[in-house]
């Protein structure tokens, strides 16, 4: 696997760990959105076939963390 390849899903994992965390740290959510844009450009430069609009939904979920904030079943 190329070593741009492993860097877009080391990426997209940092990425999803953030979104799902118990606590988030809203002085990080204009660096979060910014990973999420730049992470999103890489798959669908490693990835074509990959991306498609189901991806595109990282975007909204990071804003309706931002607006919401978190949400957990107890």
């Amino acid at each position: 696997m190329a070593k741009g390849c492993k860097m877009t899903i080391i990426r997209l994992s940092h990425v999803l760990k953030k979104l799902c965390a118990k606590i988030v740290d809203p002085t990080t959510m204009v660096e979060l959105k910014t990973n999420v844009v730049v992470t999103l450009v890489l798959l669908e430069k490693e990835f074509p076939p990959f991306f498609d609009t189901m991806t595109h939904l990282l975007v909204h979920l990071v804003e309706e963390l931002e607006i919401c904030g978190l949400v957990h079943r107890s």
